[in-house]
């Protein structure tokens, strides 16, 4: 008799609520802002539950080998896309939602000197990695404050945090390793994916090197994934935008 799996219910419970969630986010009222806001917030909680669930499966992938839970971990991370991409939607109408209701914008607080000079920004160590987690770039977070990039990098530097380069330093062999590690789980897995995978696992690292590493790790997956690319066009055409 096969062992009963006590989790299997639960599991199922989850992924039928997040499918009914999908389905009433996807149909929400794009103007109405509490309404995208609720979406929003629940949308991001069944993000961290299903990327938390891509984590274990392909955790089980990599151990066991079986190709179930490889195609397994595929189809959750294909429902981590999914959701992903519905957390931007609802982030861009909530977005669009507060700049119709005349909401200002985030205004970084300030604080008064004790001599001469400019008040300066307060502006926590808590925010800025915060930020940085959520995969912000620098520029985007001195943007989101209301300050310059100066001022993010002056804070930085006050604050101890590293101002050079905004990637991990590690080396090529143990890039090799970590893109192997994920091409045991996707074997189709190009740059763009291998980046955010990279990411998911807490990985900052140059586009070139991953490009560079799976030249050198799966050079046959990059030359059969060249075959499919679209090969540019002359068009000969009698004016600008004759075409459209």
């Amino acid at each position: 008799m096969p062992p009963v799996n006590r989790n299997e219910p639960d599991v199922n419970v989850f992924l039928n609520s997040m499918l009914r969630f999908y389905a009433q986010a996807s149909n929400a009222n794009a103007r109405n802002l509490n309404e995208v806001e609720y979406y929003n917030r629940h949308a991001a909680d069944y993000l961290d539950s299903i990327q938390t669930l891509a984590v274990r499966a392909e955790e089980l992938a990599s151990h066991s080998g079986d190709d179930s839970f490889v195609t397994l971990a595929n189809d959750i991370l294909h429902i981590v896309d999914i959701v992903q991409a519905l957390v931007g939607r609802l982030e861009q109408q909530q977005m669009q939602c507060e700049m119709t209701e005349g909401t200002p914008p985030f205004t970084c607080p300030t604080m008064r000197n004790i001599g001469p000079g400019r008040p300066k920004f307060i502006i926590t160590q808590e925010q800025l990695e915060y930020l940085r987690e959520l995969g912000f770039k620098w520029q985007k977070i001195s943007e989101l404050l209301g300050v310059s990039a100066r001022t993010v990098r002056n804070v930085r530097h006050e604050l101890g945090m590293a101002v050079g380069s905004n990637h991990d330093n590690i080396s090529d062999l143990e890039v090799d390793r970590e893109v192997r590690n994920v091409l045991a789980v996707n074997t189709r897995c190009g740059q763009t994916r291998m980046r955010g995978a990279l990411m998911a696992r807490g990985w900052r690292i140059q586009v070139s090197r991953i490009r560079a590493s799976l030249q050198r790790v799966d050079p046959v997956g990059v030359a059969l994934r060249r075959r499919h690319s679209i090969a540019r066009r002359t068009y000969n055409v009698p004016a600008p935008n004759s075409l459209w």
